[in-house]
Formats: C-alpha cells, structure tokens, sequence
C-alpha cells in the first residue's frame, strides 16, 4: 500500500488538496451560453404567454397584451439576438434578463410604448462595442 495515498485518505477534509474540484468549474462563457439561452426561452415562453391570453389561476405575472402586441417584433429580434452565435455585451445581456425576470418591468407592466423603447435598448445593450 503507497503510504503517501494513504495519508492523504487520513487527513482532515479541510487539509486535502482541493485539485478534485478544479474539473468541476463551469467556464464563465459557458454559464453565459446558459443564460443566453434560458433567457431567449424565457422571452418566446413570454411572448407564447401573451398569445394564448389567461388560462386558469397561475402564479405567473400575466405578461403585458397591449405592450407585447406592439413590442413581439423586437422581443422575437433580442430572441434571435440571443440564440447566435455572435459574443453579446454582459450589460445587454442583463437587461434582457432583467426584463424577463423583474414583475416590474415594461414586459408586465407599464405604459404603450414602454415595452418597445425598452426592447431597442435591450437590443442596442446587446450588441453596443
């Protein structure tokens, strides 16, 4: 029996080498890749949402009709954006994250035209150098 492996198998966990977890990160443009893809899902869920109105009690925040009938094209062009290839910016990233993700935001409430001023800024965020 190697003495030196079982030491290592006798030592505290605190005091053993911490190479096993180091295979076991995920990259950041892979956790990134993640997000950009939950987040064009979540918008086309969204947009599906608002299409087929209320059906039955729900936890979910309705999205909002009127906003998203002027908005679907470019809620559709940040989805598209989203799911290319192409690198996006990490702050247009969030917008669109945040549009999705905060009740608050023009997608569930707010006045006409709100949503749509909002989607060209997600847009812009996205692709701005």
């Amino acid at each position: 029996m190697d003495h030196a492996a079982s030491s290592s198998s006798l030592q505290p966990l605190h005091r053993r080498p911490r190479v096993l977890a180091l295979p076991f990160r995920v990259a950041p443009s892979v956790r990134a890749s993640r997000r950009r893809l939950r987040t064009a899902e979540g918008l086309e869920r969204a947009i599906e949402r608002a299409n087929r109105g209320r059906s039955g009690m729900t936890a979910a925040i309705p999205v909002n009709r009127e906003a998203h009938g002027e908005a679907r094209p470019q809620l559709l062009d940040i989805a598209e954006r989203l799911r290319h290839p192409r690198p996006v910016r990490p702050e247009g990233l969030a917008l669109a994250s945040d549009l999705l993700c905060d009740g608050a935001s023009p997608l569930y409430l707010g006045r006409p035209g709100e949503l749509r001023r909002t989607a060209a800024t997600v847009l812009r965020a996205l692709d701005d150098a």
